[in-house]
C-alpha cells in the first residue's frame, strides 16, 4: 500500500467513528516507513474528537508540531471539537480566541461547536454569551469549506442558521419559551432560507409556547417550500395537538404520519390511545 491508500483507509475509519481502527491504520502506516502528512493526522485527530478523547488529540497535535507541520484551520477547529466533546469548555474558549487571532473564526462553525456543547451541558447563559459574541462580531453564516464541513458534521446536524437553531432548541429544553419564541421570530425576520431542521426547530419553539397561528404558519411554509415533514415533525405536532386537546387534529396527524411510513413511539402512541378512549366516552349515551 502507498500513502494515498492509507489516507483513504484513515478517512473511512474516522468518518465511521472507528477510533481504534483509525489508530491501527495510522500506526501500521508509520511502521511501513511512511511519514504521515497533514491529511493523515487530520483523519486520526477527527476520530479522537468524535470520541471526545482530548488527551490523545492534544498528544497528536504536539506530534504534528514536532514533525514541523503547520496547524491549519481544519486541525485547530477539529481540536476544538475534541475539547468541547470532552467538556473542557475553558480550554475550548482559549482555543476559540486562538482561532480568532489566526483569522480562522470568520465563519460560524467554531462558535457553533462551543455553543452546542455548552447548550447540551445545560450551560444556557454561557451558550447565549457565545451566540451574542458571534452576533456582535458579525460572524459569517455558512460552512468554512467542504472538507471541514464533512468532518465536523459527524458531530453537528448542520443547517443554515445553525447558531439560531442551537439556541432556540436550548431555550426550549430549559423551558425558556419566551426567549425561544423571540429568537425564532428574529430568525424569521432576518432570513428567508429554511430547511427541514430549521423548520422543525421553529415549529417546536412555537408549539411549546402555545403559538397556534405561528405553528400553522410554519406548516404553510413547509407546503410552500415543498419540504416533506419527517418523523420529528409529526412527533412535535402530535404532542402539541394533544396538549391543546385538539384530539381530532392529533389523530389526523397520526394517520398522515403512518401513511408516510413513520411509526409512533412510546411517547406518541399513548396519545393515540387517549384519543380513542375520549372518542369512545363521547359516543356513550
Amino acid at each position: 500500500m502507498d500513502d494515498v491508500i492509507y489516507g483513504t483507509l484513515l478517512a473511512i475509519c474516522a468518518s465511521n467513528s472507528r477510533c481504534e481502527e483509525t489508530e491501527a491504520v495510522f500506526q501500521k502506516m508509520k511502521e511501513g516507513g511512511f511519514s504521515p502528512n497533514i491529511f493523515h493526522y487530520s483523519s486520526l485527530l477527527n476520530a479522537y474528537s468524535v470520541a471526545g478523547n482530548y488527551a490523545k488529540a492534544d498528544g497528536l497535535v504536539n506530534d504534528m508540531k514536532s514533525a514541523g507541520l503547520v496547524l491549519n484551520k481544519v486541525i485547530l477547529t477539529t481540536l476544538l471539537k475534541a475539547y468541547v466533546r470532552g467538556g473542557l469548555f475553558e480550554k475550548s474558549r482559549e482555543l476559540l480566541v486562538e482561532l480568532e487571532e489566526s483569522g480562522y473564526a470568520q465563519n460560524e462553525m467554531p462558535y457553533c461547536l462551543l455553543m452546542d456543547g455548552l447548550a447540551k451541558a445545560r450551560q444556557i447563559l454561557e451558550a447565549k454569551s457565545v451566540f451574542d459574541e458571534m452576533e456582535k462580531k458579525s460572524v459569517k453564516y455558512g460552512i468554512l469549506n467542504q472538507d471541514l464541513f464533512n468532518r465536523l458534521t459527524l458531530f453537528l446536524m448542520y443547517t443554515d442558521g445553525y447558531s439560531h437553531s442551537i439556541m432556540i432548541s436550548a431555550f426550549c429544553r430549559s423551558g425558556l419559551m419566551e426567549e425561544a419564541k423571540t429568537l425564532a421570530r428574529d430568525f424569521e425576520a432576518r432570513y428567508d432560507k429554511y430547511d427541514l431542521v430549521m423548520l422543525n426547530t421553529l415549529l417546536r419553539a412555537y408549539c411549546k409556547a402555545g403559538e397556534m397561528e405561528s405553528v400553522m404558519q410554519m406548516m404553510r411554509k413547509m407546503d410552500e417550500l415543498q419540504i416533506s415533514p419527517d418523523w420529528n415533525t409529526f412527533h412535535i405536532l402530535v404532542k402539541y395537538y394533544c396538549k391543546e386537546r385538539l384530539y381530532q387534529l392529533a389523530y389526523r396527524t397520526m394517520v398522515d404520519m403512518h401513511s408516510k411510513g413513520h411509526q409512533p413511539d412510546e411517547i406518541t402512541l399513548p396519545f393515540l390511545h387517549h384519543f380513542c378512549i375520549v372518542n369512545f366516552l363521547h359516543s356513550l349515551p
